[in-house]
């Protein structure tokens, strides 16, 4: 237990030295946090500098913690999807969403099977190579909005650009969801020589984003509730209880039910910011804890980047990065410009778009867990942890100066 707090401590105050350091330089703070975590990987402390601050035990046992602090940010992600934004900027989102995601689909899927095809990479046929490109394409629909939500914080972004960014992705994550089922289906089937099954193909991830939603929804009932009860109280300090254990009981039920728990914790928010009264003083909750939130989050998910699986796959990664951000940036252009949106958007827009991580990994995880994989899984995992860490590092400085350069950081 002694060492378990050390680990804890040195955690915080190590992210908590880097964000400055990081910040004195230029870069966001989050940019430090995530160094943090890959300075502090066992990793590197066991071949770089030879000594042992982290366990290996504590990294295994640390999903936990970072679940806890996923379960706010994608909170305060669900937040930004109040119904007076959307309107105003509704069919901007809806056009924007729907292109940047499936673009970034659609491009790493063909760049990535060329490159297998014609590369032999697999030496196994054009199955495998569909099979393998159309899971990747998948995971690059997603994108993870608490890199870019850490900078918003950070510098106190405001605007259309920030509102925008912050609704597509969290929209986007249930896009990338019905992507990863299909593409599931279809390179099982690929892979197995099976018939294509309806049921595989829509029902099943339309089931899951419903049961996510409603899990969420009835979250967010009980959540409005929770937070009558504390009126004529210390409102300050009894908030904090009911907020926290409201947003994990929800992901919790989400876990249990085998729902996506962060699209039920989204859910959570929207329906907090669109019909709670008190919905100000919740926020206020997790606004007060965001930057303690930041620090563990990232560098947490430093620490469980496996640096040892990564080998071959580093060309891959890089090369599925570079047509998912393609894909984004082309993908806003087109949707923006369909829409009718403002310059500044179709602008600026993708640039807070780029971060990826949280629920990539765990659907790359999820993928190599199926026994019809295992023969694809530690690859399609190592192109995930490698892509992530490309990500999480440009995605920051990407979203500091697309909202800088659209005005929005004052």
């Amino acid at each position: 237990m002694e060492s378990v707090i050390l680990e804890v401590a040195i955690i915080i105050l190590t992210g908590y030295l880097l964000g400055i350091l990081a910040n004195k330089i230029g870069l966001p703070r989050v940019t430090g946090y995530i160094f943090a975590g890959l300075l502090l990987n066992p990793f590197t402390m066991q071949h770089v500098f030879h000594i042992k601050l982290i366990e290996g035990a504590f990294v295994q046992s640390s999903t936990v913690l970072a679940n806890l602090t996923l379960a706010i940010i994608t909170f305060e992600v669900g937040g930004s999807l109040a119904i007076d934004a959307i309107k105003r900027l509704g069919k901007n989102v809806a056009y924007i969403t729907v292109f940047e995601a499936e673009f970034a689909f659609i491009a790493v899927i063909t760049g990535l099977y060329l490159f297998f095809h014609y590369t032999n990479m697999f030496h196994a046929g054009w199955r495998v190579d569909l099979a393998l490109a159309l899971v990747m394409g998948a995971l690059a629909s997603p994108t993870d909005p608490s890199a870019t939500l850490a900078v918003m914080k950070q510098y106190k972004a405001r605007g259309e650009v920030s509102s925008m960014i912050m609704m597509i992705a969290a929209f986007d994550d249930a896009l990338g969801i019905i992507n990863f089922s299909i593409a599931m289906a279809i390179s099982a089937v690929l892979l197995s020589g099976a018939p294509i099954r309806v049921s595989a193909l829509i029902l099943d991830p339309t089931k899951d984003i419903l049961l996510s939603i409603a899990v969420g929804f009835l979250g967010g009932i009980v959540f409005k509730y929770m937070v009558t009860l504390v009126e004529g109280q210390d409102e300050d300090a009894m908030m904090l209880p009911v907020v926290l254990g409201m947003l994990f009981l929800v992901f919790g039920l989400g876990q249990i039910l085998d729902v996506d728990s962060l699209m039920a914790i989204m859910t959570t928010g929207a329906v907090i910011v669109n019909w709670c009264a008190r919905k100000n003083q919740v926020f206020a909750v997790t606004d007060h804890v965001m930057e303690l939130v930041f620090i563990v989050f990232f560098v947490v998910s430093g620490l469980k980047l496996d640096f040892s699986v990564l080998g071959g796959a580093v060309l891959v990664a890089l090369l599925f990065a570079a047509l998912r951000i393609t894909g984004k940036f082309l993908g806003v252009f087109v949707g923006a410009t369909l829409a009718g949106a403002d310059d500044k958007i179709k602008k600026y827009t993708a640039g807070g778009l780029v971060p990826q991580g949280g629920i990539v990994v765990g659907l790359a995880l999820l993928f190599a867990s199926k026994p019809e994989f295992q023969h694809y899984g530690a690859f399609i995992v190592s192109v995930t942890i490698g892509a992530t860490i490309f990500h999480e590092i440009i995605g920051p400085l990407t979203s500091r100066m697309a909202l800088k350069a659209a005005g929005e950081i004052k």
